[in-house]
């Protein structure tokens, strides 16, 4: 792909938590590193973050100019806080590109091959790494009740060792995603109940029972490349449905 090729602008955000200043340091180092400056602007949110990744991200801010920072000192968890980052002022792009911080991209072809999804498949409102899961009757309790229910009735299927059927949620994975704006402000994504896990499997069936499209895209992206952390709170064991197997 041309190098001379330009995505349009988009809005990225990524929040950042704790201790683990080399994870902001890497996503930083490479969304530059790898991305025209020109082409995105960033919202940065920084949950509990260490003394060493609010320098960081306030050097980042200092020397590219198309940074905001959001700092919250307590834990707020991670909907919570990418409810701010959506809310903090009107979102201007057509898109929205979501990073954890243990997510990042690593090709100068990212964004350009982003776009190139984008406009030959215009039917698609959201791109990301595909899975599915099961979904136990919590989960189902909490898709029933959301206010972006609509009624449709569930995919189905019978896990391994089991002897009944059980509702299927197909998502994209919560590390790396692309989002219509318009979708977000649609849904009024996240759904207010949400805490910390569970909000990827939840936004895949609110965009099902909406007639959203997803569409798989990954390339040039390394998602969720660190160990699993939990901030230590029994909310961040809530609301997570049954066991994920890629598509």
């Amino acid at each position: 792909m041309a190098s001379s090729y330009n995505p349009f602008p988009v809005t990225i955000c990524v929040i950042c938590f704790g201790q683990h200043s080399g994870l902001a340091q890497r996503f930083l180092t490479n969304l530059y590193r790898y991305t025209r400056g020109d082409c995105f602007s960033l919202r940065i949110g920084l949950n509990a973050a260490c003394a060493e990744t609010v320098e960081l991200a306030q050097a980042a801010a200092r020397e590219h100019r198309n940074i905001s920072i959001h700092t919250e000192p307590r834990n707020i968890f991670k909907s919570p806080l990418m409810a701010k980052l959506f809310s903090l002022k009107p979102i201007e792009t057509d898109w929205v590109i979501w990073f954890d911080d243990d997510s990042f991209p690593y090709r100068q072809d990212w964004l350009p091959g982003l776009r190139l999804k984008m406009e030959t498949q215009p039917d698609v409102d959201v791109w990301g790494n595909t899975f599915f899961t099961d979904a136990d009757e919590a989960a189902i309790q909490f898709i029933r009740t959301a206010s972006w229910f609509r009624g449709k009735p569930f995919n189905r299927v019978k896990p391994s060792g089991e002897w009944s059927e059980r509702p299927l949620l197909s998502f994209v994975e919560g590390g790396f995603w692309a989002v219509r704006t318009e979708v977000l402000k649609a849904l009024q994504w996240p759904d207010p109940r949400l805490v910390q896990h569970g909000e990827d499997y939840f936004f895949g069936e609110a965009l099902r029972q909406n007639d959203y499209r997803i569409g798989r895209y990954r390339s040039g992206v390394r998602i969720n490349q660190a160990e699993r952390r939990c901030p230590g709170d029994a909310a961040c064991s809530c609301n997570a449905p049954g066991t994920v197997v890629s598509e």
